[in-house]
């Protein structure tokens, strides 16, 4: 489960806080989890933005092994306001280290 807030700092520049909770289920050991991601999204045109965001992940069930700090950047392509593209390379470290790509299609349900 997550949630998110999203607001304006200026025309071209918008920020989200993004929170959530879960279990992760994995062939080493379960356990439950909890994160929050403040992060900046610049426009760089009509379809085209820019995010970089920082995200705090911990056990909340006191599991050992499982704080990780996490840098996110890269662009995304907006095709309308429900339907996007993201191009992420996150890294991260603390009790794990390590670095990604993510490719992935997102649908924002709006209740407007």
């Amino acid at each position: 489960m997550r949630i998110r807030h999203d607001g304006s700092l200026t025309e071209n520049i918008d920020y989200y806080v993004r929170g959530g909770s879960g279990r992760s289920y994995n062939n080493q050991r379960n356990f439950n989890l909890a994160y929050i991601e403040p992060g900046i999204e610049y426009k760089l045109g009509h379809h085209w933005a820019w995010t970089v965001a920082f995200r705090q992940i911990n056990s909340i069930d006191v599991t050992d092994g499982q704080r990780v700090r996490k840098i996110i950047t890269g662009p995304s392509f907006d095709f309308d306001k429900n339907n996007e593209l993201e191009f992420r390379y996150s890294k991260s470290n603390g009790d794990k280290d390590l670095k990604s790509f993510v490719f992935e299609y997102v649908h924002k349900f709006q209740t407007d």
